[in-house]
């Protein structure tokens, strides 16, 4: 299954064992945080997530040692965008899928699991942040020995909806783990996303700047594109070239012409009135009401002269002017 573009930005940032760190840092324990070996921070191939959740969660595992000990802690770490009443259950679902994986494979004591979750919903997050706090045990839980038989953890939520911009920006994080989280806020409601784009120049800046910037900044392209559909792609061009430059700008338009040419492949396998609707949005905006009437009543014949030309038309008006020969 493909990943949602939410898992692909997510992944494609904190795979990288700096924005990693960085975001951990931030949201950990102070105290676990200062006994950490960071040098030994690395990436636990595999994923834990539930197949039919996959599009609604992903997850990366890591492996850190702290406190001068070879002690494994594995760090569970989310990404939510909208808030499941049942994360404490699932939680618990994936550390024990954690612990059995260690178990095949290791032996001796099993290791701790801090698990944290990457939340940007647009509301704040109100459900438990405990896996016991899910369970009514009544008044006499305690003298019946209810409580001692319901596994307790807390999980650490990073609420994205609880921080305005400069909060974020203030953060000891990499740019590219600052960019990334800007965007997780703010790029799939925003109505002024362009506007935000200049006024986070500073911090894209430094992401160009960084090591495989370019290759950064095009993911991050490909992500409002994906997801704002109110961003026109020749905008965000412009946006991303005045602000941080010509080779920056050329990253963006690599991002909207892959996605269209993406676009184009999935077209010949599937409905290609809706492919090409949507390859419409990515390149010209939200289409009027007669604009999708005419995309759906077309021909198959015309529906492939356009999909063809939609990488190259300078706009919509030019795009169907492509007329049934």
């Amino acid at each position: 299954m493909a990943m949602s573009p939410h898992d692909r930005l997510f992944k494609f940032t904190f795979r990288q064992l700096d924005n990693a760190a960085s975001a951990l840092r931030s949201i950990l324990p102070p105290a676990l945080v200062a006994q950490a070996d960071w040098s030994t921070l690395r990436v636990v191939p595999g994923s834990f997530v539930d197949a039919a959740l996959s599009e609604r969660h992903t997850d990366l595992l890591y492996h850190l040692e702290i406190g001068g000990r070879p002690t494994l802690v594995f760090l569970l770490f989310e990404h939510q965008s909208s808030e499941d009443p049942r994360m404490g259950l699932r939680l618990l679902r994936y550390m024990v899928r954690i612990w059995t994986a260690w178990a095949d494979d290791n032996a001796g004591p099993l290791p701790p699991v801090v698990p944290c979750v990457l939340y940007h919903g647009a509301e704040p997050w109100s459900g438990p942040r405990a896996f016991q706090d899910q369970f009514e045990l009544g008044p006499d839980a305690a003298r019946l020995g209810l409580s001692d038989r319901v596994p307790h953890f807390d999980f650490v939520v990073d609420d994205l909806s609880t921080y305005d911009d400069a909060e974020l920006q203030a953060r000891t994080l990499t740019s590219m783990a600052t960019a990334a989280l800007l965007l997780f806020k703010h790029a799939r409601t925003a109505p002024d996303l362009i506007d935000r784009l200049v006024e986070w120049a500073e911090t894209l800046r430094a992401v160009v700047n960084a090591e495989q910037g370019l290759r950064a900044l095009e993911a991050f392209a490909r992500y409002i594109l994906q997801v704002n559909e109110r961003v026109k792609a020749e905008d965000l061009v412009r946006v991303v070239r005045d602000a941080l430059g010509e080779e920056a700008g050329r990253a963006a338009m690599t991002a909207a012409d892959r996605l269209i040419e993406e676009g184009v492949k999935q077209g010949l396998a599937r409905g290609q009135a809706e492919t090409l609707l949507k390859l419409i949005r990515l390149r010209f905006g939200a289409p009027t009401p007669p604009v999708e009437t005419r995309v759906r009543a077309a021909s198959p014949v015309q529906l492939d002269r356009w999909t063809e030309a939609i990488l190259f038309a300078p706009t919509l008006d030019a795009l169907l002017g492509e007329d049934d020969a």
